[in-house]
C-alpha cells in the first residue's frame, strides 16, 4: 500500500531543467518501470491539465487501437487508490472504449508535485492543450509549488515573456475564453482583445466571429486608442495647470496645441504663466 508520507523522486532528479525540452519518454525510459496494467485499476488524475477531448479524434484513435494496440505507454504512478495517469488520458479513454482489459504503462516512482509537473510539460510538449488549459495549467503550477515565471519557463523550454502572456489570457470573460478553448478565435487575437476596453472588445469580437476583421485591423485600433487616451490625458493636464480649455490636435507630423482666453486679462494671465 501507498502512504501519503511516501514522496517519491522529484522532477529535477527526473528532467534536468537543461532537457527539458527532450520528450518525457525519453527522458524517463531509464526512470520508470514499465508494466502491463490492468485497465480497472488506472484512473485519471483529478486536476489533469487537458479538459477537452475531441470525440472525433479519440474515436479514430479508439480504432487504430482496436486494430494495433497500444504502441505508446502511457505514464503513471502508484497511490492508494491504484494507478494515477501522469501523462496519456486520451490513450487510456481510448483504450477503456475498445474494451481493453490491460494496457501498457511506465510506473514512476514520483511525488504528487512532480506528477502536477510532468503531466503539464507531457502535454505541453506534445502540444496537446488548448490556449486556456495551458494557462490554467501553468497559473495551478505557479500557486501549488510556487514556482516563478523564469523557472516554469526554463523547465518547458519556453521563455518567460511566452508563459506571461499565456497567462495573461486568463484576465479574459468567460465567453471569449470559451472561444479561444473550442479554436473560434486564436492566442493572438485573444491578446489583442484583452488589450481593449470591454465595449469595444465586444464589437471586434463579432467582427471576429464574422469573418470582419484580423489582428493587424485590431492592434491598429488598439494603438490608436492608445494615442488618444495619452492626448485627452495631456489635454486634461494642460486644462489643470492653465485653468482653461485646452486642445491637442495631433497631426501625421506634428501638431498643435490651442488654448482658450475669455479676456485681455484671461491672456495676460496664461502669457504670465508661460513666462515663468
Amino acid at each position: 500500500m501507498i502512504t501519503k508520507k511516501k514522496l517519491g523522486r522529484g522532477l529535477s532528479n527526473l528532467i534536468p531543467a537543461e532537457m527539458a525540452t527532450a520528450t518525457i519518454e525519453e527522458v524517463i525510459k531509464s526512470s520508470g518501470n514499465l508494466k502491463d496494467l490492468p485497465i480497472d485499476r488506472i484512473h485519471p488524475k483529478k486536476d489533469q491539465p487537458r479538459t477537452f477531448f475531441d470525440e472525433s479524434k479519440l474515436k479514430e484513435l479508439e480504432n487504430s487501437i482496436r486494430e494495433h494496440g497500444i504502441l505508446q505507454p502511457i505514464l503513471v504512478r502508484e497511490t492508494e487508490e491504484g494507478f494515477e495517469i501522469i501523462a496519456g488520458e486520451r490513450r487510456f479513454r481510448a483504450g477503456s472504449n475498445a474494451q481493453l482489459k490491460s494496457i501498457p504503462a511506465i510506473v514512476l516512482d514520483v511525488d504528487e508535485e512532480t506528477s502536477a509537473q510532468l503531466s503539464i510539460i507531457e502535454n505541453v510538449q506534445r502540444e496537446d492543450l488548448n490556449p486556456v488549459e495551458e494557462a490554467v495549467a501553468y497559473d495551478n503550477i505557479l500557486r501549488d509549488f510556487s514556482w516563478t515565471q523564469e523557472e516554469l519557463g526554463k523547465r518547458l523550454g519556453k521563455s518567460r515573456s511566452y508563459i506571461s502572456n499565456t497567462l495573461r489570457l486568463l484576465k479574459l470573460e468567460t465567453e471569449y475564453l470559451e472561444a479561444l478553448k473550442e479554436g473560434q478565435i486564436t492566442s493572438s487575437q485573444a491578446r489583442t482583445l484583452l488589450a481593449m476596453e470591454s465595449k469595444e472588445r465586444k464589437k471586434f469580437y463579432k467582427k471576429l466571429c464574422n469573418k470582419e476583421t484580423n489582428v493587424r485591423e485590431m492592434e491598429k485600433a488598439v494603438k490608436q486608442k492608445t494615442i488618444n487616451l495619452y492626448q485627452k490625458q495631456i489635454e486634461e493636464e494642460l486644462c489643470e495647470r492653465f485653468a482653461t480649455k485646452v486642445r491637442v490636435t495631433k497631426k501625421k507630423q506634428g501638431g498643435k496645441i490651442e488654448f482658450d482666453f475669455y479676456s485681455d486679462d484671461d491672456l495676460e494671465r496664461v502669457l504670465e504663466m508661460f513666462r515663468q
